[in-house]
């Protein structure tokens, strides 16, 4: 009986472990908070699913953007989630900042690579 209940604790445990690991929510131990400043070059907005760039530098995010005077390129969800709001702000500030060609300050999660999600840190106007 003992040994039953142990090998189902290990399974449910593995299972997690592979649940977790495996939902593209887990910030990798890697990664870094980092910030870069810039005028917005280009917007991209497209459907859910979708994303931008290689399988091993992707970005899963309905909207990408990139700022002068950097090859990289960074982008953030537009679910209908807790953020949904956020992330139309984020969207629209980016747009009159483009229009406008004011310089941004966008925070984001450095893993590596050059394409980064924003998340959900922050996007400033700096005039």
């Amino acid at each position: 009986m003992k040994r039953a209940v142990l090998a189902a604790v290990v399974a449910l445990a593995a299972a997690l472990v592979v649940f977790f690991l495996g939902s593209g929510d887990v910030v990798e131990a890697q990664c870094r908070l980092l910030s870069t400043t810039g005028r917005v070059q280009w917007i991209r907005v497209n459907q859910v699913g979708t994303g931008f760039g290689p399988s091993d530098d992707f970005i899963d995010g309905e909207v990408i953007f990139q700022l002068s005077g950097s090859d990289n390129r960074y982008g953030f969800k537009m679910r209908n989630n807790e953020n949904g709001l956020v992330a139309q702000g984020g969207l629209s500030l980016l747009q009159d900042a483009m229009r406008s060609g004011w310089t941004v300050e966008v925070d984001f999660d450095d893993c590596g690579g050059r394409n980064h999600e924003v998340g959900f840190w922050r996007i400033r106007v700096i005039a």
